[in-house]
């Protein structure tokens, strides 16, 4: 689960791993770290999005989200990045 900026500057690293099936980005506590906290739509998560998207992808490795509860635009966004599992909190989103 990446929840850091310095789990997200590892991501590829991190997908790159064997036995490692899937990185989940933990969404709120990544915004806190951020010093953006409750900014899902801020552009620096985004570019974590991207940076985890982009490491899942190279490496074969599923991609999650957890922490976007309610919200179906940036549900969809995400899983036009490649996530393939979302949290129970962010079902409620769809």
């Amino acid at each position: 689960m990446l929840e850091t900026p310095e789990g997200i500057a590892n991501a590829d690293a991190i997908a790159a791993m064997p036995g490692i099936d899937m990185l989940l980005i933990g969404s709120n506590d990544l915004c806190t770290e951020l010093a953006i906290a409750g900014e899902l739509h801020h552009p620096k998560l985004k570019e974590a999005d991207a940076v985890t998207a982009r490491a899942c992808k190279t490496h074969g490795k599923a991609l999650g989200i957890g922490g976007v509860r309610g919200d179906a635009d940036l549900t969809a966004k995400l899983l036009g990045l490649g996530a393939r599992l979302r949290s129970r909190a962010a079902m409620s989103a769809i």
